[in-house]
């Protein structure tokens, strides 16, 4: 039986983010808010005032983050390959668990009809 799961044995399904967005902006917003999807709308007038030189810091900063959010992303998929592959022989397991018992039971109740 698995680790985890719920009272029935049956392994927990791994969590997904809702779409694309939700998952770039989870990813994104732990590297640099700026860049999030509600957020990047508001850059023209959040720097219209910034100097040539502050632009140019903001833009390697954003290059680098952009760097950073592709190597979590490469890691959260690896991650998550393995977690649907860990519940899809979690299931087996439970499945197979369960019907031993089944079959384990169906047994029993014949032999004691054959022994009464």
């Amino acid at each position: 039986m698995p680790a985890s799961g719920n009272a029935s044995g049956v392994p927990n399904i791994p969590s997904l983010p809702k779409d694309g967005k939700e998952f770039f902006n989870a990813v994104m917003g732990q590297i640099e808010k700026d860049l999030t999807i509600p957020d990047v709308h508001k850059l023209k007038e959040r720097y219209a005032n910034e100097t040539p030189e502050d632009h140019q810091k903001r833009m390697e900063r954003y290059r680098t983050a952009i760097i950073e959010y592709r190597k979590r992303s490469v890691e959260y998929f690896t991650v998550f390959r393995e977690q649907v592959r860990s519940f899809g022989r979690d299931l087996k397991h439970s499945v197979e668990d369960n019907a031993r018992g089944f079959e384990q039971a169906k047994l029993e109740h014949l032999e004691s009809l054959f022994s009464a």
